[in-house]
């Protein structure tokens, strides 16, 4: 698993500690706060709220003359904006098989990101969904989790 970056002092810690280990501050976010207990099912519909919820506010701030599919085009560059932000090194970040998926009532951004690690290297292309304000990457979730998060919430 690569290192993620303590929101309080800015140091790299193991993503699977739970605490940073140079300041002790938490490093549980509210989507994935305490993965074990958390729950596949309980992610899925966070991401779904979340993303019909922003989908409909993007779609009333983008009215006119577009077709579904410039909507749907923008929709995935604001995804992607938000997955590279989530990157070490964002402006490394590539993307393929990006799409839309209705699958669960809502769209939801689905794909795979590939981006550079703090030695500079290419971590390998990794599948992600995003909605909302919400992203999960594969290396967020327990072994075998995005496995079952994925032909839910992205067939086509």
């Amino acid at each position: 698993m690569r290192a993620i970056q303590c929101p309080s002092c800015k140091k790299y810690t193991a993503p699977n500690r739970g605490e940073c280990l140079s300041c002790g501050a938490s490093l549980a976010t509210p989507m994935l706060a305490n993965k074990k207990g958390f729950g596949l099912g309980v992610a899925i519909w966070g991401v779904l709220v979340a993303s019909v919820g922003m989908y409909g506010w993007f779609l009333d701030s983008n009215s006119g003359d577009n077709s579904q599919g410039v909507k749907e085009a923008s929709y995935i560059v604001v995804h992607q904006d938000r997955i590279k932000a989530r990157m070490k090194d964002p402006e490394s970040a590539r993307f393929r098989n990006v799409f839309v998926s209705h699958s669960l009532g809502g769209p939801l951004v689905c794909g795979e990101v590939n981006a550079k690690n703090s030695f500079g290297g290419y971590t390998g292309f990794q599948r992600f969904v995003s909605g909302g304000d919400q992203q999960v990457v594969d290396t967020d979730m327990a072994p075998g989790e995005m496995d079952s998060l994925w032909p839910q919430a992205c067939s086509r």
